[in-house]
């Protein structure tokens, strides 16, 4: 690291070449901060996590035990900021809550707030109903009950609609329009449950989905056959200059991604290329611009553990680089951080000891390195990059280093860009 420094000091590197590799090696010193903390006040797993996204402050959390929790994760400006540094450490506060049996009478399965404004936000619960609530007064504005329990559910940040995409105990998907009140479609299809849905973050009227069949497919909500794509895990690079085994595909009634049930989606952010997690225990990132999609036989080894019919989404990291990373929860109670293009392992986040389920990751937004994860013995964890930062001491008293000002002026830049 030291030898980047000279060499961006002597003008032989380029700036962006040493903040790229700051960033990679900011990626591996990830650990779950010890001084930063949340109170436990979910009774079961934490299902889901929500960051909005005006203020990038309030977080939303979803319990097993039927509660919703807000929080605020700006530390309390009135603690002394040197606690910090000490044993006892800081608690995130709770601005407010749902409790249980007042909101959803089951486990809530999906928190996300609404994509333009913290005013609002969508919940969804074993109990069969979609919530529409008030953040200010932490009241029901709205209800829809599907009559069977939701896995999961996503809000276009993009479309011009207010539809929200569910993800039930029944083989299509329903769409939920938060203007009329109403159900504004159904998707028919799946052949099993659909256990993840997720929009694309560039056009808003394509949704992705998967479900217990092992299928991912690619909807547009604007035609009669919304159906425009199956992604089979047999059509790879080599299979596609094959014109023989391209008709044997084409001849395929059922197309599966996965050889079990798909519960994770994470779009990357062209909108061209889609992770899809599943129950076989992979992770495969897909090409989306041919017309009858690619399997970019990604290798992304074999560590993660993934055999629950819950919704287990992977997390795109917030960083504006060449490189795409992602985070992704583990049974093993781990969460893997890789390296999306080529399926390299960054780094392995553990609590130690205490390896309870992960249920859910979650960023904190752009220009911020905070993740936050929720796991099956109902605690929220804090994940942020330790930096062993070298200290001169000079009469009792402590300096900044050179690497201290490097990565305060890569957050001030990384702010900035999230910000435009």
């Amino acid at each position: 690291m030291l030898s980047f420094i000279r060499s961006r000091e002597s003008g032989v590197l380029p700036p962006w070449e040493l903040k790229e590799a700051l960033y990679e090696e900011s990626l591996k010193n990830y650990t779950a901060e010890p001084h930063a903390t949340f109170p436990k006040v979910h009774v079961g797993a934490v299902n889901s996590l929500s960051v909005e996204n005006v203020d990038q402050r309030y977080l939303l959390s979803g319990g097993a035990d039927s509660s919703i929790r807000l929080w605020d994760l700006e530390l309390d400006a009135r603690k002394d900021w040197k606690s910090l540094n000490s044993n006892d450490g800081v608690e995130y506060s709770q601005l407010a809550s749902i409790d249980r049996q007042k909101g959803h009478k089951y486990g809530v399965s999906h928190v996300q707030w609404w994509p333009h404004d913290s005013g609002l936000f969508v919940t969804t619960s074993f109990d069969g109903t979609a919530k529409v609530w008030d953040t200010n007064s932490m009241q029901e504005a709205y209800k829809f009950d599907l009559g069977t329990r939701i896995y999961s559910a996503d809000i276009s940040s993009v479309g011009e609609h207010a539809m929200v995409a569910t993800a039930a105990d029944h083989p299509f998907v329903r769409l939920l329009d938060l203007r009329t009140t109403a159900a504004a479609q159904i998707l028919k299809g799946h052949d099993g449950k659909v256990l993840t849905t997720k929009w694309s973050p560039t056009h808003g009227s394509l949704i992705a989905t998967g479900g217990t069949d092992g299928s991912v497919r690619l909807w547009d909500v604007r035609r009669s056959d919304s159906c425009v794509l199956m992604m089979d895990h047999t059509l790879t690079p080599t299979a596609q200059s094959n014109p023989l085994r391209r008709g044997v595909d084409k001849r395929l009634s059922h197309p599966r991604a996965h050889r079990a049930a798909t519960n994770g989606l994470c779009w990357m952010p062209d909108g061209s290329t889609l992770l899809s997690f599943g129950n076989d225990e992979k992770l495969r990132l897909w090409d989306l611009l041919p017309a009858e999609g690619m399997n970019k036989l990604v290798n992304y080894g074999p560590f993660l553990r993934n055999k629950f019919l819950q919704t287990i989404n992977p997390c795109l990291m917030f960083q504006n680089h060449e490189t795409h990373k992602v985070m992704v929860p583990s049974d093993s109670g781990e969460i893997f951080m890789y390296q999306v293009e080529d399926g390299k392992m960054v780094c392995r986040l553990s609590r130690g000891h205490d390896v309870a389920r992960s249920a859910c990751v979650t960023g904190r937004g752009y220009g911020y390195e905070d993740y936050f994860s929720g796991s099956l013995d109902g605690k929220i964890t804090r994940w942020s990059p330790h930096y062993e930062r070298p200290t001169v001491a000079l009469d009792g008293k402590k300096k900044r280093g050179v690497l201290d000002d490097i990565h305060d002026e890569m957050k001030a830049n990384e702010r900035e860009m999230g910000e435009q």
